[in-house]
Parts: structure tokens; C-alpha cells; sequence
């Protein structure tokens, strides 16, 4: 019905700009819905879990239309095929919309399906209208594309399971982060130290006697943790008791602080970076009373991720194994 080799692409004509169209604009009014659905569900949630939740619909909501935005300067919406998919996706933008209040709900799947259609579909289009016209983009375009069919498997897995793939996730980027605090540089530098040092014995006993005990209780607090919330990811009634918070802040507090204690070994102060995770953690704990186990592991994710890059940021210079800046 259209021919791949008439060009679905705007005409240019120098810096003369193209005016937006009647179908551009009508495209626009579903994503307006979506705003106002936003805003209705955040008000019906007006808590942190519900402004973390409004706020990752809102990126899908806003990524689905800058993207299409975009397409639409390259295409000319006055020609037939266009129109045609700019009317499919708006039809897929309704059924996002009408979806955002129990997104997280019973309406988890129409509207990751909707979202993964738009992403995916339009892409699509545009890898037709490209193909001959338009090599260099054709490739842009592919890897586009590629990224985004990639990124269809959470959100499919999200809306059949979120909260327990969400938990994974959460547990499984923690790990990492634990993982960077240690191993970035802790270690090798305690190596280094011990080697050269007049006293080797003295500072391997208080180092992997002493101080490693808080490391490793606080390895086992977390994975304590991960599993709570693995289990129970919504806790009771939308908080956490404190069991359970004790475990999820207690775990990375006390990796924090013999990781701290552990590096003021080799280094002339304690680190910054880890002083600070401590104090983040400990401002985290009063709010288990009104967030879910998942929410709260978040949190205390984002706060090993904030450690480990700031120690790395700080010592990405090999001399500073040697001579660490904190």
C-alpha cells in the first residue's frame, strides 16, 4: 500500500522551519492525558512510594513522546504512512494512559505493552523509511533499535513480577556496589601495606583479624536483608519493621564502617566517602516507618553506588594507590 521507495521524509529547505501540523498536535493531546494521569495518581499516593513510582512513569511517559517528537521533524506528517503511524501509536498512548493509575498493579501489562509497541514500532517505521534513503541514520537507527528490543524483557518481566524482579535487581546492583568498595582498592592497597611495612604481623591481625570481622557480619546482615525483601518486598501495609530494617540498613552500616576502619590501615585518614554512606545510612533508618522493604533497599542501594564511585572518582589515578587523597 506504500511504496518504501517514496520518501515518508520532511523536504528541507535550508533553515526554513516546518510548521507543526493538526495531526502533530492531536498526537500531543494523548500525551497530555498522560500528565494528567500522572498528576491523579500521584495525588491518590501521595507518599515516597508513591512519588518514586509516579516519577518512573513519568520517564516512560516522557521518553515515548520526545522520541516520537523527534521522528515526527524527520517525517512528513502529511503523508499517508505517517499519519498512519502516528495514529497507531496514538492509540498505543491511550491505552498507556489509561493504564498509569494501576500501572503497578492489575495494569502492569497493557502498559508495558503499550510502552514496548511505541518504542519498538516506531523505531521500526523509521528503519523502512531510512533503509534507502538514508544509510548513516539506517544504522543510528538499527542500533536504536537493538537497545530498545533489548530493554523489552524487564519491561515484560516487570509487569508479570515487578516487585520480585525489582528486589532481585535491587539485591543483585547492591552486591555489585558492595563489591567495588572492597575490591577497588581496599585490598590490593592492604597488600601493599602489609608488604612494606616494618610490622607485617601487627597490621594483618588488626586488619583481617579484628576489622574483617565487622565486614563479614555485615555481608551476612545483608544477604539477611536481600532475602526479606526478596520475600516481602511490599512489607506490611506499605512500611518495614524494624527487624527487617535493622537488617537492611544494619548489613551495609557495619560493611561501611569495618571497610572504613579496614583502610585507615593504608591510608593517613579515614575515607570520606565512606564516612559519609554511614551518615546517608543512618539519616535512611527513620523512614522505614512509612516504606516498603524494597523501597528501603533502594535507598541504601543508591547509597553503596554513591561510596563506591566517590572512592573510585577519588582514586582513579594508579599513583593514588600508593597515596590515597581522601
Amino acid at each position: 500500500m506504500f511504496a518504501a521507495s517514496t520518501s515518508q521524509l520532511r523536504v528541507r529547505h535550508g533553515d526554513k522551519h516546518h510548521r507543526v501540523t493538526f495531526v502533530e498536535l492531536f498526537f500531543d493531546l494523548v500525551f497530555v492525558f498522560a500528565v494528567t494521569q500522572l498528576s491523579h495518581g500521584l495525588l491518590k499516593h501521595l507518599t515516597p512510594l508513591g512519588a518514586v513510582q509516579t516519577g518512573l512513569l513519568m520517564l516512560g511517559v516522557w521518553w515515548v513522546w520526545i522520541y516520537t517528537a523527534w521522528v515526527t521533524n524527520w517525517c512528513d506528517p502529511d503523508r499517508p504512512a505517517v499519519r498512519l503511524m502516528l495514529a497507531a501509536l496514538m492509540l498505543a498512548g491511550l491505552v498507556l494512559s489509561c493504564s498509569i493509575p494501576r500501572a503497578f498493579e492489575d495494569r502492569a501489562l497493557p502498559f508495558a505493552l503499550a510502552y514496548v509497541f511505541m518504542q519498538l514500532g516506531r523505531t521500526a517505521f523509521m528503519l523502512w523509511v531510512l533503509k534507502r534513503h538514508d544509510p548513516a541514520n539506517f544504522r543510528n537507527f538499527t542500533r536504536i533499535f537493538v537497545w530498545l528490543a533489548a530493554a523489552t524483557p524487564f519491561w515484560l518481566a516487570g509487569a508479570f513480577a515487578g516487585a520480585t524482579i525489582a528486589a532481585f535487581v535491587v539485591s543483585f546492583l547492591g552486591s555489585v556496589a558492595m563489591w567495588a568498595v572492597y575490591f577497588n582498592i581496599g585490598a590490593e592497597r592492604a597488600s601493599h601495606r602489609i608488604v612494606s611495612s616494618d610490622d607485617p604481623g601487627r597490621i594483618a591481625r588488626s586488619g583481617y583479624t579484628y576489622l574483617h570481622l565487622l565486614i563479614v557480619a555485615g555481608i551476612i546482615a545483608v544477604a539477611v536483608g536481600d532475602e526479606l525483601v526478596l520475600h516481602h518486598p511490599a512489607g506490611h501495609d506499605g512500611h518495614t519493621d524494624w527487624a527487617t530494617a535493622a537488617a537492611i540498613i544494619g548489613g551495609p552500616l557495619l560493611y561501611l564502617i569495618g571497610n572504613a576502619l579496614f583502610k585507615r590501615l593504608s591510608a593517613p585518614n579515614l575515607p570520606l566517602s565512606h564516612l559519609v554512606g554511614i551518615g546517608l545510612l543512618a539519616l535512611l533508618a527513620p523512614t522505614a516507618a512509612t516504606t516498603t522493604p524494597l523501597m528501603l533497599s533502594a535507598g541504601v542501594t543508591v547509597i553503596l553506588i554513591v561510596v563506591a564511585g566517590w572512592e573510585w572518582l577519588s582514586l582513579r589515578n594508579a599513583v593514588a594507590i600508593a597515596n590515597p587523597p581522601y
